[in-house]
């Protein structure tokens, strides 16, 4: 029997070789086996300090104010997003007669149902302002070089009124139907940039692609902070907090029927095999192929008993071994270990 690998809600557990980072025990989010060799802990979003990969924390907002994040802000309360990777801006003081647009959702799989479906990618854009914004011009883009092949360029007279949404499509190569010619990553980091005529950049985002598989979007709209989200092109954003059963996974959910949120058995630290979906949304790993015998087998919180078990044929020394819920790799980091000599 292996370990069925937990969602983000649950309590974290690790078996861990010993190596020259010694790990820390502590609080967790995820269940899963590291060789320890994955460096320095995890940021820690939330204890009011910056970390490496964290562009705020509380209130530790880099010295950055409202008006440094966009320069049409003329004061206000800026916020940190709960997740440490963004601002949340909604707070943020806009003149009267100002437009201001942003990127606002985005999705890396295409929709499965509604209007945009089997369409491609989607990228929307919103006005918080209260004044119309011509687009004329504009570019978007997911490279900060803006390359002519791999831009998307606003027709003249193109306007988004104030408390509008605008919805762009990935461009068919076949028949030249949609919008922006590329295609955003389901499986590794992406950024898009949109620039205004003059060259200016309006907004940015830089997020992983797997989490927008189901949407990644700022709630509230035009000034949140990024999270994932119910897909909702065209129309107010909703936080994702996860429906199990609907095809899609989001929120505390691993995995959602054929929807694996980008993970595979060899991402998990297994040699190979075929990573599925349980019923309950959770990484179900008994099809993958792990490179070590000793597994964790069975959790009991209520008398803190951890079950380890050898589906091996022959004994292994665990002399050196550390168990801890705080792997050294982070929290996102879940392998299989294997003993060092």
């Amino acid at each position: 029997m292996r370990p069925r690998i937990l969602p983000r809600s649950s309590a974290l557990v690790a078996l861990l070789v010993a190596c020259s980072h010694a790990a820390s025990p502590g609080e967790g989010d995820d269940l899963g086996l590291s060789d320890g060799s994955g460096g320095p802990g995890a940021a820690a979003c939330g204890d009011g300090s910056l970390d490496p990969g964290e562009v705020c924390d509380g209130e530790a907002l880099d010295g950055r104010s409202c008006h440094d994040l966009q320069p049409l802000y003329t004061g206000g309360a800026l916020a940190c997003a709960s997740d440490c990777r963004s601002y949340d801006v909604s707070a943020c003081d806009l003149p009267p007669g100002t437009a201001l647009v942003t990127l606002n959702e985005i999705r890396s799989a295409g929709a499965q149902t509604g209007e945009w479906a089997g369409r491609g990618d989607l990228i929307e854009l919103y006005n918080a302002g209260d004044a119309p914004a011509d687009l004329s011009g504009w570019r978007l883009a997911d490279d900060l070089a803006l390359p002519e092949a791999k831009t998307y360029v606003f027709p003249a007279g193109a306007v988004l009124s104030p408390g509008a949404w605008r919805v762009l499509v990935e461009r068919d190569d076949t028949s030249g139907a949609g919008d922006f010619p590329f295609g955003v990553s389901q499986d590794k980091e992406e950024t898009i940039v949109l620039v205004d005529g003059p060259g200016a950049v309006v907004d940015s985002v830089t997020f992983d692609g797997a989490d927008a598989r189901g949407s990644w979007c700022r709630v509230p709209d035009g000034g949140g902070g990024w999270d994932r989200c119910e897909p909702t092109f065209g129309a107010a954003n909703v936080a994702d907090t996860g429906t199990c059963g609907d095809g899609e996974a989001g929120g505390i959910e691993a995995c959602d029927g054929d929807d694996l949120g980008g993970a595979t058995c060899a991402a998990l630290g297994f040699v190979g095999g075929a990573l599925g979906c349980t019923a309950t949304c959770l990484l179900d790993t008994s099809a993958c192929e792990s490179g070590s015998a000793v597994v964790i087998n069975e959790l009991e919180s209520s008398d803190d008993d951890i079950e380890l078990y050898n589906a091996g044929d022959a004994p292994i020394e665990l002399g050196g071994w550390i168990l801890t819920d705080d792997p050294v790799s982070g929290p996102a980091t879940i392998r299989r270990a294997t003993p060092r000599s």
